[in-house]
């Protein structure tokens, strides 16, 4: 009890405990549902919401709240559309076509988290949050540019039709740069959220 006060060296061979510490783990994007996965705390939800995918420009999504909005303008600048996955032959497994884009901002409790592509296998001592698949901006399209979505297919929301004009399809593998057989062409991506 009291205050330790250590005047030189100080090993320690293990973990410190401070019941007093704050945990805050690490923050992640969920997309594809309003909820977030098991072990994570809900800071809020959204919608995803991109670039028109025929104007120029950046236009990457946002998961953008609802309920407090800004003051009204007229000025047209740069222009949020609703995002949504296109049709049924563009959408990876479990994925609805023709669907609107939810998302929610969640926090992993303690530790922290990454973004993986090329599998749903998480590093050893790391837990998959979200195991999905790379969806993002058609090849011909001006935008979203510049932006890949790891879309959870397990919590999909499929509530709500959309045809809005931030259009996502799936992500698949072109090419293999002639690194062999680890990255097949013609495949669609996968990937995970992996937390510890």
């Amino acid at each position: 009890n009291g205050k330790l006060i250590v005047t030189g060296d100080l090993q320690v061979d293990g973990k410190i405990t401070a019941a007093s510490q704050d945990q805050y783990g690490s923050v992640f994007l969920h997309w594809g549902s309003k909820n977030c996965p098991s072990g994570a705390v809900k800071l809020y939800d959204g919608a995803g919401f991109s670039g028109h995918y025929g104007h120029p420009g950046p236009g990457a999504g946002l998961c953008v709240k609802g309920g407090d909005p800004g003051p009204g303008t007229g000025y047209e600048g740069d222009l949020l559309y609703p995002m949504h996955t296109s049709g049924s032959s563009a959408t990876p497994p479990g994925i609805g076509a023709d669907r609107s884009l939810f998302c929610s901002m969640c926090q992993w409790p303690k530790g922290f988290c990454f973004e993986q592509w090329g599998g749903h296998t998480c590093p050893t001592g790391f837990t998959a949050a979200v195991q999905g698949y790379g969806m993002g901006a058609h090849y011909t399209h001006n935008g979203p540019a510049g932006a890949h979505y790891c879309i959870d297919p397990v919590g999909f929301d499929n509530s709500v039709g959309s045809t809005g004009n931030g259009h996502l399809y799936n992500m698949r593998m072109q090419g293999n740069g002639g690194y062999g057989g680890a990255w097949p062409t013609g495949t669609v991506v996968k990937c995970a959220t992996s937390c510890r």
